[in-house]
């Protein structure tokens, strides 16, 4: 529900394991464009959300099996806002344990100039010992 992500990270490949519930995403999805124009005068507008009113919406529920030596992100949009997938990958490959690698992302979107609340928490799945 909302704009906050979750991603996988799993052999050095980033994969998205949730979709935003945004205006700009649904238009996208139903017409495969949508102009940075759009994108940015609408881009606030969520089509489901936690908040303000007892209505959220059906939320979406997925499974996952998790392997030993994957990460899992989530993370509010004043990181996804300003940070690609690809340096979000990049952060993964480059830093070791899980807390580093949050701060490392929240330091980089901060620095990239985020608008919005900027969080992000790892988890690292590790064998039983």
């Amino acid at each position: 529900v909302g704009d906050s992500r979750v991603y996988r990270f799993r052999d050095g490949s980033l994969a998205p394991l949730t979709h935003d519930h945004s205006f700009v995403n649904e238009l996208e999805s139903a017409t495969g464009y949508i102009s940075a124009d759009t994108r940015a005068a609408y881009g606030h507008i969520l089509t489901r959300h936690i908040g303000r009113t007892n209505e959220v919406g059906k939320p979406d529920l997925t499974h996952h099996e998790g392997q030993s030596g994957d990460y899992y992100l989530i993370c509010t949009d004043g990181l996804t806002d300003v940070l690609g997938d690809e340096e979000i990958a990049a952060t993964f490959l480059d830093v070791r344990g899980h807390q580093e690698i949050c701060t490392r992302l929240v330091r980089d979107a901060w620095f990239a100039g985020a608008k919005d609340n900027i969080t992000a928490v790892v988890v690292a799945l590790e064998e039983d010992p």
